[in-house]
């Protein structure tokens, strides 16, 4: 059995690897960045929370209550976010859609 019999992973599918190499230190150990970002973002939220317990008025087409300034604030974000999402998947569909339309007329034509 020779060099050329043993083969890496990288090998198997012709070089053709869809994963990234893991991002390691100089000592070969992996940097957690994920979970880093996750436990400041949880840090964060904690202390926005805290600093912004009052509560603040809320009016919306006729209707009126209280709620904490913190709860309003991360609804707020919430619902932005689902709504740009929402709005990036139907103009991601749409441009999808052209560009299909585009290529069924180059070739059919």
């Amino acid at each position: 059995m020779g060099d050329d019999d043993i083969r890496d992973a990288d090998d198997i599918d012709g070089g053709a690897s869809t994963t990234a190499p893991p991002r390691t230190t100089e000592d070969g150990v992996g940097v957690p960045w994920g979970g880093i970002i996750f436990l400041l973002g949880a840090v964060a939220l904690v202390v926005f929370s805290v600093q912004n317990s009052g509560n603040a008025n809320v009016t919306f087409l006729g209707w009126v209550w209280e709620m904490p300034l913190a709860l309003l604030v991360l609804v707020t974000a919430l619902v932005t976010i689902v709504l740009t999402v929402a709005a990036n998947a139907f103009y991601r569909r749409r441009r999808m859609m052209r560009r299909r339309e585009r290529g069924e007329r180059r070739s059919a034509g």
